[in-house]
C-alpha cells in the first residue's frame, strides 16, 4: 500500500513536469502555428468524409445499377447457393455484408462502412442481373475501359462488350508477362490475379 502511494505520487510529479513543459512550448509560435494546423486538418478530415459519404450517397441513388456476382458460397448442406452482387458502374458491393457477418463492422474500411450504411438504410437493387461471377475490381475495369471507348453506350451493348471482353480474358490463354500487360491495360495492379470465376468463391 505504502509503495503505491509512491508511485502514485511520483507519476503525479513527472505529469506537472510534462504540463509546465507543455505551456512552455504553446507559447512558441511555430507550435502555436503547428498546433491551429493540426486542428484545421482535423476539422477537414470530418469535412471531407462528410462529403465522400453524401457524394457516394448520390452516385449510388443516381446511377442504373448493372450487377453482377462479385461473390458466391455454397451450402453444400442445402445445395444452395448464394450470391453477392455488386454493380460495375458504380462499384456498390453486397460483399461487404460478408465482411459484417464473418468479423464485425470495425473491419470494414471507411469506403466499405459508406456502402453498409447506404445499403442497411434504403432499397438499392434495382437495374440489370448479368449472369457472371466475376471480382468486381475486374469488372468496373472492364466496363470503365468500355464507356472510355464508347462515351454514349447504352447498358444493352455495355452488356454484350462487357461479356465478350471477360469470355475472351477467361478463355484466351497468355503467359504471366502478358497478364501483367493486360492488368496494367485495365489500370489494376501489375500482380492482379483474380480473371475466373473461381476466384469469387468465399
Amino acid at each position: 500500500m505504502f509503495g503505491d502511494k509512491i508511485i502514485y505520487r511520483e507519476i503525479v510529479e513527472e505529469r506537472k513536469s510534462v504540463d509546465d513543459e507543455i505551456k512552455v512550448l504553446e507559447e512558441n509560435e511555430i507550435v502555436k502555428r503547428y498546433i491551429e494546423l493540426y486542428e484545421k486538418s482535423k476539422q477537414l478530415i470530418r469535412e471531407e468524409r462528410k462529403a465522400y459519404k453524401g457524394m457516394k450517397r448520390t452516385q449510388y441513388l443516381m446511377c442504373n445499377h448493372l450487377w453482377i456476382i462479385s461473390k458466391f458460397e455454397n451450402d453444400s448442406v442445402e445445395s444452395r447457393t448464394y450470391n453477392y452482387f455488386g454493380c460495375i458502374k458504380c462499384g456498390l458491393d453486397q460483399s461487404v455484408f460478408v465482411k459484417v457477418e464473418f468479423s464485425d463492422n470495425a473491419k470494414l474500411s471507411f469506403e466499405e462502412k459508406v456502402m453498409y450504411d447506404f445499403m442497411t438504410s434504403i432499397y438499392y437493387q434495382d437495374g440489370r442481373y448479368i449472369g457472371v461471377a466475376c471480382d468486381l475490381e475486374l469488372g468496373t475495369a472492364i466496363y470503365k475501359k468500355i464507356k472510355e471507348k464508347y462515351p454514349n453506350i447504352s447498358d444493352e451493348d455495355a452488356i454484350k462488350y462487357f461479356e465478350r471482353a471477360l469470355n475472351d480474358i477467361r478463355n484466351i490463354e497468355v503467359n504471366n508477362d502478358r497478364k501483367k500487360s493486360r492488368a496494367k491495360r485495365l489500370s489494376l495492379n501489375p500482380n492482379f490475379n483474380r480473371w475466373n470465376k473461381e476466384d469469387t468463391i468465399i
